[in-house]
C-alpha cells in the first residue's frame, strides 16, 4: 500500500485494473476509496447501479477480496463470484424428501417438515417467511443426519456447533460470534455464501434446562447471546488476526436447534394432565394446552426465555427407534454400515454370503444399546472388525465369507475360504 501511494498508482480491488489517485487528462479512472477494499470510479458507479445481478456479482467478488487480502491469501475472484450464487431451481421438494427418506428410517412426517422448511428458506428469499426450527430426539434418531444430507444437496455450508462450548462473553470458552465465524469458513471465506447457509446448535437443552446436573455457566445469556443470530441483524466477521473483514447478515440464515430436552417429557405430561381444569380457563386455552405436541410454554418452564423460544416457529420432535425401524435403517438405508462392509469386501473379492436372519439380529442387539442408528453401527464393526483384518492382510487368499447370527454375538464366528 505504501509503494502504491508513492507512485500514486493505486489497483481497483474489483477489476484489478491500474488506477490514478486523482483525476487523469485522458479519463482513466480514478481511485474513490483508498482503504481496502479499493475501488475504482467505474466500479464504484456499477456497484450503485440499480442491476442486481451485476451488483451482486461486484459484491460477491468485493466480499471475497477483501477477506482473502485480510487473511493474507491471494485471491481466487473467478471462484468466489462463481460460488456467490446458488441457484435451486433444479430441485425438486418431492424428489427432495425421498432422497432423505432413503436414509432416514421411522421418521417420515419429520422428514417431510424439516425438508420443507428448508427448503421454502431457500425458494422464498424473505426474512419475514423464513422458519427457525427446533428439533427433539434421543441420541441416534436421525437429528444431524437429516440436515447434512439437506445441507449437501442444496450444496449449501453448515456447521454443527457444541451448544457446551459456548459461553457469555467474558467466560472461558468460545463466543457464539464464533458460529458464524466458523461457518464463513466453511464456505470457503465467502460471505454471501454463508449468509444462505445452515446454523445447526447441538446439545441446545444444555444451556437452558434448570434442575438434574443443573444449567451450565451463563447459560441464559448465551441464550440471550444468540438473539442477534435469530433476529435478522448483521453481525462482523473477523480474521485471525482480529480485523473485521466484512458484515454477516443474519436475516438469510437457517437456524436449527436440536437436542434431546429429557426434562421436556415430564414437564409435556404434567400439562397434559391437567385437563381437569377446563372450567376456569377459556376454551381456545384449553386446546391449546392439550396439545401433545411440545409448545412454547413446555420450553418456558424448562428455563429457555420466552425471547428466544419465540424466534422458533417449528419445533419437531422425532420418534424413538423402534426394533422395526432398526431393520429398515440396517436392510433398506441408502447408507446402511451392513451393506457398506459388504461392499467394500466384495471390492476386495470376497463373497460375503449370509441368511436375511441375520439383520434381525443385528438389530435386535443394536435396540438393546439403546443409543439409536449409533448401536448399529457399533454392532456391525464389531462384527466384521476380524474378517476385515484377515482380508485386508492378504486381499488375494480369500475368496468367500460365511457369516450368520453367531457372528453378530461373537465376531470369530465366521468362515473364510
Amino acid at each position: 500500500m505504501e509503494k502504491n501511494e508513492k507512485n500514486k498508482k493505486l489497483i481497483c480491488s474489483i477489476c484489478e485494473k491500474k488506477v490514478l489517485k486523482n483525476p487523469s487528462i485522458s479519463g482513466k479512472p480514478y481511485a474513490v476509496r483508498l482503504i481496502d477494499p479499493i475501488i475504482c470510479d467505474i466500479c464504484s458507479q456499477v456497484l450503485a447501479n440499480k442491476d442486481d445481478e451485476n451488483q451482486s456479482k461486484l459484491e460477491a467478488k468485493s466480499h471475497a477480496i477483501l477477506i482473502n487480502k485480510s487473511s493474507k491469501q491471494k485471491p481466487n475472484v473467478e471462484k468466489a463470484t462463481a460460488e456467490s450464487v446458488n441457484t435451486i431451481e433444479d430441485i425438486n421438494l418431492n424428489d427432495l424428501i425421498a432422497t432423505v427418506k432413503a436414509v432416514i428410517k421411522g421418521q417420515d412426517d419429520q422428514v417431510e417438515t424439516i425438508t420443507t422448511a428448508i427448503f421454502k428458506n431457500h425458494m422464498i428469499a424473505s426474512p419475514e417467511l423464513k422458519s427457525n426450527l427446533i428439533i427433539l430426539g434421543d441420541s441416534g434418531s436421525g437429528k444431524t443426519e437429516i440436515i447434512k444430507i439437506l445441507a449437501n444437496e442444496f450444496k449449501l455450508p453448515y456447521i454443527i456447533a457444541d451448544a457446551t462450548r459456548y459461553t457469555e462473553a467474558g467466560y472461558t470458552g468460545a463466543n457464539v460470534d464464533e458460529m458464524i465465524k466458523d461457518l464463513c469458513m466453511r464456505a470457503g471465506d465467502n460471505i454471501l455464501k454463508a449468509e444462505k447457509g445452515i446454523l445447526v446448535i447441538d446439545e441446545g437443552d444444555k444451556k437452558g434446562f434448570v434442575g438434574g446436573n443443573g444449567r451450565d455457566v451463563s447459560g441464559e445469556n448465551v441464550l440471550f447471546s444468540l438473539l442477534k443470530i435469530l433476529e435478522g441483524t448483521l453481525v462482523p466477521v473477523t480474521n485471525g488476526y482480529g480485523d473485521t473483514v466484512g458484515m454477516f447478515d443474519t436475516s438469510k440464515l437457517t437456524v436449527i436447534f436440536i437436542g434431546a430436552f429429557p426434562n421436556l417429557v415430564a414437564i409435556r405430561e404434567k400439562r397434559l394432565k391437567h385437563k381437569g381444569i377446563v372450567g376456569f380457563v377459556k376454551q381456545e386455552t384449553v386446546i391449546t394446552n392439550m396439545s401433545p405436541e411440545y409448545i412454547a410454554d413446555d420450553f418456558i418452564e424448562g428455563g429457555f426465555p420466552k425471547e428466544f423460544i419465540g424466534r422458533f416457529d417449528i419445533v419437531v420432535e422425532l420418534d424413538k427407534l423402534i426394533l422395526k425401524y432398526y431393520e429398515e435403517i440396517i436392510r433398506d438405508s441408502k447408507k446402511s454400515i451392513f451393506f457398506s462392509y459388504i461392499k467394500a469386501l466384495e471390492e476386495k473379492g470376497v463373497e460375503i454370503v449370509y441368511i436375511d436372519d441375520i439383520i434381525s439380529e443385528i438389530a435386535i442387539k443394536s435396540e438393546k444399546l439403546n443409543i439409536g442408528a449409533r448401536g448399529i453401527k457399533n454392532v456391525v464393526q464389531n462384527m466384521f472388525k476380524n474378517i476385515m483384518s484377515k482380508v485386508l492382510k492378504d486381499d488375494k487368499k480369500y475368496t468367500k465369507c460365511n457369516i450368520s447370527k453367531r457372528t453378530v454375538h461373537d465376531s470369530t464366528d465366521f468362515i473364510l475360504i
